[in-house]
C-alpha cells in the first residue's frame, strides 16, 4: 500500500452502493474518512450516486459501498470547512435521486445539514478503480454482489487495500466479510475496522475510538495514520477474526437489549442480559476462531455496550419496538436503514448449531424474528433455564 502521508499519493475515492437495501450506514464511509480529510488542508470531493460514486481528495485512493440517500447524512459542515476555497473539477450528474436530497441540497437523514457546493454525483464505478484503498460499507447481505461488481469493473492495482467496515456474517457459508473479500480479491491485502462507532456521533466530531485489524502490520499502521484524528482514535490489531465477530454478533444482542427496554423489564434485567450476552459472544466467538482477549476490547465489549444502550442504535431500536408489540414486518416497512442484527441472527444461529455452541439468547431472538415466537414466552424460557455456576 502506498504511503498515505505522501503528498503526491493518488486520489481518494469511494464507491457508494444502494442495491436493494436502503442505507444501513447513514454516515458510513464519510464518518470514517471525514476526520482524516478535516485534519488536512486538501481538496476532497464527494461523488454520491444511487449505485456507485466516488470521493476524490487528490492524495489517496479509497472506495466504499453505501446507499446514497443515507450516506449523504454523514456530510456535515466540517466538509464545507475542509474544502473552503477549493476548485473542483465538475463530474457528470447521472440520475441523482430526488429523494436523496432536499431542496437546495439539504439532507433528508439529518435535517438542517447541507451538502457542500463542491459535491457532485456519478454512477460510474470506474471513477474509483485507480484507488489505493477501497472501503466497503455495505449491508452485509449486499457485500458479495457489490464486491463482484467492483472486481469486474477492474481494480487496477494488486496492492489496493480493501477495508471492510461491514458488520455481519454471510448466510449459509458462515463467512465473515473479510473472507468474502479475500475470496473475490485473492491478491489484494484486506483490513477491517470495527468498534463503538455510532456514525452520527463520529460525523459530529465527538470523541470516538475504533480498531483496525490486518494481517499486515504496515497496512494497519498506514490506515491508522491516515484515518485517525484527535477526535477519532484508532488502535491496530492483527486479530481480524475476533474484530469482525465482535462487531457482527453484538447486533443480535442489541436486539435482545431493545426487547428488554420495550417490555419495561428494568435496568437490573438489562444489565444481567448484556452480561450473559458477553458470555455467549465469547463462547460462540471462540468456537468460530476468535480470541477471548480481543473480545474484551473495542470491537467486542466496547461495541456491545454502545449498541445495547444507545438511542442511536438501530438494532436496539428494533428490539424495543418488538417489545412494544410491533411486528417485524411493521418495523421493517418504515425503516429507512438496515438493522444488521436481523440477518446476523439467522447466520449466528446457523453457526451455533453447526459448531454445537450453547447460545440461549441468540436462539430466542432467532425464534422471535423467524418463528414468530411470543416475546414473553421467550423471556420466560431464558429466565427459566436451570440454575448453574456463573462462567464467562
Amino acid at each position: 500500500m502506498r504511503s498515505v502521508s505522501d503528498a503526491g499519493a493518488p486520489r481518494i475515492g469511494s464507491v457508494l452502493s444502494g442495491g436493494g437495501a436502503r442505507g444501513a450506514y447513514e454516515a458510513g464511509a464519510i464518518s470514517i474518512l471525514s476526520p482524516a480529510l478535516d485534519a488536512r488542508n486538501q481538496r476532497p470531493t464527494l461523488f454520491v450516486g444511487t449505485s456507485v460514486g466516488a470521493i476524490n481528495a487528490g492524495y489517496m485512493g479509497a472506495s466504499a459501498h453505501l446507499d446514497a440517500e443515507e450516506q449523504a447524512a454523514g456530510l456535515l459542515d466540517r466538509w464545507r470547512q475542509a474544502t473552503k476555497g477549493s476548485v473542483i473539477r465538475p463530474i457528470l450528474l447521472q440520475q441523482l435521486p430526488l429523494t436523496a436530497l432536499r431542496y437546495a441540497g439539504e439532507l433528508l437523514s439529518v435535517p438542517g445539514v447541507r451538502l457542500p457546493n463542491n459535491v457532485s454525483a456519478t454512477h460510474n464505478l470506474d471513477d474509483c478503480m485507480e484507488a489505493d484503498l477501497i472501503v466497503f460499507v455495505t449491508p452485509s447481505m449486499a457485500l458479495r454482489e457489490i464486491a463482484i461488481r467492483v472486481r469486474d469493473a477492474g481494480v487496477r492495482k494488486s496492492d489496493t487495500v480493501l477495508l471492510s467496515c461491514t458488520k455481519g456474517i454471510e448466510h449459509g457459508s458462515g463467512l465473515r466479510m473479510s473472507e468474502i473479500l479475500s475470496e473475490i480479491f485473492p491478491s489484494n491485502p484486506i483490513a477491517v475496522l470495527s468498534g463503538p462507532n455510532l456514525a452520527v456521533e463520529v460525523v459530529c466530531g465527538l470523541p470516538t475510538a475504533t480498531v483496525i485489524g490486518s494481517a499486515n502490520e504496515n497496512d494497519a499502521i498506514e490506515l491508522q495514520r491516515f484515518l485517525g484524528s484527535e477526535h477519532f482514535r484508532i488502535y491496530t490489531s492483527n486479530d481480524v477474526v475476533s474484530i469482525e465477530l465482535g462487531g457482527a454478533l453484538k447486533n443480535v444482542f442489541a436486539i435482545a437489549a431493545g426487547v428488554s427496554d420495550g417490555l419495561g423489564l428494568g435496568d437490573n434485567s438489562k444489565a444481567a442480559l448484556i452480561t450473559r450476552a458477553l458470555a455467549e459472544l465469547l463462547r460462540l466467538g471462540k468456537r468460530m476462531g476468535g480470541n477471548e482477549r480481543t473480545f474484551y476490547g473495542l470491537s467486542g465489549v466496547g461495541d456491545l455496550i454502545a449498541t445495547c444502550f444507545s438511542k442511536h442504535s438501530r438494532n436496539r431500536r428494533v428490539g424495543e419496538r418488538l417489545g412494544r408489540a410491533e411486528t417485524l414486518a411493521q418495523i421493517q416497512a418504515d425503516m429507512k436503514m438496515v438493522a444488521e442484527g436481523i440477518p446476523t441472527t439467522k447466520s449466528a444461529f446457523e453457526c451455533a448449531r453447526r459448531l454445537e455452541a450453547e447460545t440461549p439468547i441468540i436462539d430466542q431472538i432467532h425464534a422471535i424474528l423467524y418463528q414468530q415466537k411470543p416475546l414473553l414466552l421467550a423471556m420466560q424460557e431464558l429466565l427459566g433455564r436451570d440454575p448453574k455456576a456463573e462462567r464467562l
